[in-house]
């Protein structure tokens, strides 16, 4: 058996309440690993209790890592003067993460306690609209004028640059801050003192828009394999976004995406923190709704029921059929939906894809019917409804895979997320078509 971690260890002392050497024990350690200790804290007294044994200067460095809801509890049980000391050493992108999450009387609150620039830098980050890659970007860069000769330049970087997020890459604004370029710390170094900034332009760079959705930040910097990426807002260089804030995103979109896609409403804090409530509700809206949904499915079989009185064998080849098309659904639109994604697939190119669905969608039924029709024909009983069987399943895996493949597109169209065609709501629906389309074959060949 594995020995527990150094912070599983300390957590384990402070939930059996050995408070005893703990503050000597945890004094050099790392703010990700106090973050990591807080989390398998078991009640939130001993959380509280742990975390105001961290040095004032060390707890705004740990902060950004806890829980949003932790961090919510904290800002309420912890004195003004301490939340104050935490706000102020955040990074600024980090302190409006924090804020724009909190109640609007609460946060009101919480702006009062700082000094007018950062209040004025904080008001400025919180007014662009939710989601939006304002909101994600800190105004901490090093901008340079391109008529400053590149001695000057690294004199004003050593100068700044020690409290800015990154200066691995320095922006060059005109007079009015309109963004012009940016160039990379190694060519500025490398170059000859003696130069303006303007003679080692290239003139090309990629920015965010300010008022973009914060996804495209995520498709940018891997697109371009950029580290940080300028902000602008109506060409005026504005922040910038960096790695690790959309490493944090593309996380929480990747989340949200399996959320949906499994049929269970999207939460923001994580599965340990949420309540059972929280996490029933987040689950039965979808489940009453798909419900409803077999409802038809059941009225499909109870109007065929005559069918299967007939020929009794048609009743073994029912969670087959289904079965096999809600697979063959779910993989389409999970192809479909990373595609579009990923930026591998546009809506231009849709009559492309339902031929290469539909080729596709043969192929698979073709496969599954043959596998299905032997399988129908030695089975005892059932050698009156193979042909039957291996014809149905044909068209309901080709049904099957046009549904998951064009019904991500239609909502794509109509400005809703594709996600929301979950393996749930696919099944839900190819259970009920891929029904009649049986009984309907079925009633065709076997002219009853």
């Amino acid at each position: 058996m594995s020995q527990p971690s150094f912070s599983q260890q300390i957590a384990n002392m402070i939930n059996q309440k050995e408070w005893a050497g703990v503050s000597d024990t945890i004094k050099d350690l790392a703010p990700q690993e106090f973050a990591d200790i807080i989390s398998l804290i078991w009640n939130y007294t001993n959380k509280i209790r742990f975390f105001k044994t961290i040095s004032d200067e060390v707890k705004s460095k740990v902060f950004p890592y806890l829980q949003d809801d932790f961090q919510e509890l904290l800002l309420e049980k912890l004195s003004l003067k301490t939340v104050k000391h935490i706000l102020l050493n955040l990074e600024p992108d980090d302190r409006t993460a924090i804020l724009e999450y909190l109640h609007k009387d609460r946060r009101i609150k919480l702006l009062k306690l700082l000094p007018q620039e950062e209040l004025k830098e904080s008001k400025k980050l919180l007014s662009y609209p939710e989601e939006s890659i304002g909101r994600l970007m800190t105004p901490e860069f090093v901008a340079v004028s391109p008529n400053w000769k590149i001695r000057y330049a690294l004199n004003y970087i050593r100068k700044v640059g020690q409290d800015k997020e990154t200066i691995s890459t320095i922006y060059v604004v005109d007079k009015y801050n309109n963004l012009i370029d940016d160039i990379r710390l190694r060519k500025l170094i490398l170059a000859s003192p003696e130069k303006k900034i303007e003679n080692i332009m290239d003139n090309t760079f990629v920015a965010l828009n300010a008022y973009s959705d914060r996804e495209e930040a995520v498709k940018l910097m891997k697109k371009y394999d950029q580290f940080a990426l300028p902000v602008v807002d109506n060409g005026v260089l504005v922040g910038i976004v960096t790695f690790d804030d959309v490493f944090d995103v593309a996380e929480e979109e990747i989340t949200e995406d399996i959320h949906k896609q499994s049929g269970v409403t999207p939460f923001e804090i994580n599965y340990m923190s949420a309540s059972i409530f929280e996490i029933y509700k987040s689950r039965v809206g979808w489940l009453l709704l798909l419900l409803v949904g077999s409802f038809i499915s059941t009225s499909i079989i109870a109007h065929f029921s005559f069918a299967i009185e007939s020929v009794v064998a048609l009743s073994f080849f029912i969670a087959v059929l289904i079965g096999s098309g809600g697979n063959v659904g779910t993989q389409s639109s999970a192809l479909i939906i990373r595609a579009m994604a990923i930026g591998d697939f546009r809506l231009i190119q849709w009559k492309k894809l339902f031929i290469k669905e539909l080729i596709i969608g043969a192929l698979l039924g073709l496969s599954l019917g043959l596998a299905l029709y032997i399988r129908a024909y030695l089975m005892k009983g059932a050698r009156v409804v193979s042909y039957v069987a291996s014809v149905a399943i044909f068209f309901v895996v080709v049904w099957a895979n046009l549904i998951g493949a064009i019904l991500p597109l239609v909502l794509k169209k109509i400005k809703m997320d594709p996600a929301v065609v979950s393996s749930p709501l696919i099944t839900t629906i190819i259970d009920s078509s891929g029904l009649m389309i049986y009984f309907l074959i079925a009633k065709l060949i076997l002219k009853f």
